[in-house]
């Protein structure tokens, strides 16, 4: 998923935000891991006859666990945002996986199911994304900004054969693999 801003902004201001949205997103992962509240609210979303207010609950407190453990490593400002985006994602299957530079800000997220693809093209589709970086991004350069948020179709097939997905996937983890080795 590419985010673009008008005005540009410099490259260090884009690696900051980057590096913030990926801190945020590292703490949310193990936080799913380690932290048996959180860990129990996901079992809960595994419920087949979940509705979605029950969803939203869920959600709600989700953001909350997110938000206190993002308070410690996270400027103030951003907290409620990057939670309430990384609680949405949860709920719906997504997982964070990196936010990296490219000619934009680019942010890779791996989908589930294919209704989790669905899902991340309805976030993005009702502006909550748009919203969401915003914030984020208006929080380091204090101005009003208009963001973009967009994935190409050669990233993202949601109706895709199971062999355009494997390629993407494929795509994703060597993007990764060298992001790590340049670590």
């Amino acid at each position: 998923m590419h985010v673009d801003v008008d005005p540009e902004l410099n490259e260090d201001m884009e690696q900051t935000i980057a590096t913030v949205i990926t801190t945020a997103g590292d703490i949310v992962n193990e936080l799913k891991k380690t932290s048996s509240d959180v860990v129990a609210l996901m079992r809960r979303l595994k419920a087949s006859d979940l509705s979605d207010y029950k969803k939203s609950v869920i959600e709600s407190q989700l953001r909350h666990e997110f938000e206190a453990a993002l308070k410690q490593n996270v400027p103030e400002g951003l907290v409620t945002p990057l939670a309430s985006l990384l609680a949405r994602s949860t709920v719906s299957d997504i997982l964070f996986l990196v936010a990296v530079l490219g000619d934009s800000i680019v942010i890779y997220w791996l989908c589930g199911t294919v209704e989790a693809s669905h899902e991340l093209e309805q976030m993005i589709k009702s502006v909550f994304m748009q919203a969401v970086f915003a914030q984020i991004i208006e929080f380091h350069v204090e101005t009003p900004v208009t963001v973009h948020v967009y994935i190409t179709t050669d990233q993202f097939d949601p109706r895709g054969t199971d062999s355009q997905m494997f390629r993407t996937v494929s795509g994703l983890l060597k993007v990764i693999g060298t992001w790590l080795v340049s670590l």
